[in-house]
């Protein structure tokens, strides 16, 4: 499994970062500065770097036009799989404008249509995307909530408050919002489509 790390330009929040034979980390803009913080060196850093407010010194840049048709975090997240990146994990990808938070959560299910396992973390929640499979939710207590990204059919939410057993979701109605474990582990699963799933940071993922 070789993961892609990429920081973005939002709120700071770092619970855990390890950086693993093969893995790659990628500076999104001003999340230079928050690697510079952690004594991190990037291995890439990309972006047009209007939120840094100046171009890195930096060997592997890939310094983009202010005008164009992709984010830098979708930069980001292209290089790492032109590297050949599996799994993808975004810091400081949430907070600031809720557009580019939206935006980010987008990318995740693009990255979970390709078959790539994904993660951003924020400072209350954690998201993820899953498309045709399965994930855990574990731990002694916490919050989750499931949508559908267009439709989605054969979704299953054991162990939680609110189950649902063979379920179709649809993007217009919020029905999968403010779940709660009741025992561990919480088993999230989709047949057919993508579900953007939010978390308690007290809960941990397990990717199937």
């Amino acid at each position: 499994m070789k993961t892609c790390h990429i920081f973005g330009a939002g709120e700071y929040y770092i619970p855990s970062f390890e950086k693993k034979d093969g893995d790659i980390v990628i500076a999104a803009d001003a999340g230079y500065v928050y690697l510079k913080k952690l004594g991190v060196k990037p291995d890439f850093c990309v972006g047009d770097f209007d939120s840094l407010g100046y171009v890195p010194e930096e060997s592997n840049l890939l310094k983009l036009n202010c005008i164009k048709d992709y984010t830098d975090t979708e930069e980001a997240i292209a290089l790492g799989l032109e590297k050949g990146c599996t799994e993808f994990r975004l810091y400081c990808c949430t907070g600031g404008y809720l557009s580019h938070t939206v935006a980010n959560a987008q990318c995740l299910v693009s990255l979970a249509r390709k078959g790539k396992r994904n993660l951003m973390y924020g400072i209350k929640e954690n998201l993820t995307a899953v498309s045709c499979g399965s994930i855990f939710l574990k731990g002694q207590k916490g919050r989750f909530s499931v949508f559908a990204c267009g439709k989605a059919d054969g979704v299953t939410v054991k162990n939680a408050f609110y189950p649902l057993e063979d379920a179709t979701l649809t993007d217009d109605r919020p029905i999968g919002v403010s779940n709660e474990l009741i025992a561990s582990p919480v088993v999230i699963s989709v047949k057919n489509g993508t579900l953007l799933i939010l978390y308690d940071n007290d809960l941990n993922i397990e990717f199937i």
